[in-house]
């Protein structure tokens, strides 16, 4: 086993936690919807950051089927 795997399995790792986190803020804006005020920017950048990470994970997982 190679160090891109190590790298690879440390990386997602840190993508789903950084998923993980994203969805646990959506849930609990769901869950408090009349407390808590929607604001557009705000849950556009959530998506945003939701596909820069799902991006990061995909080119990962591309970049390990070449060869050296």
């Amino acid at each position: 086993m190679g160090v891109f795997e190590y790298i690879g399995v440390l990386t997602s790792v840190i993508i789903g936690l950084g998923i993980t986190h994203l969805a646990t803020g959506a849930t609990k804006l769901i869950q408090h919807r009349d407390e808590v005020r929607f604001y557009w920017p705000h849950a556009l950048w959530t998506v945003n950051i939701l596909i820069y990470i799902l991006l990061v994970w995909w080119g990962m997982f591309w970049w390990s089927g070449h060869e050296n």
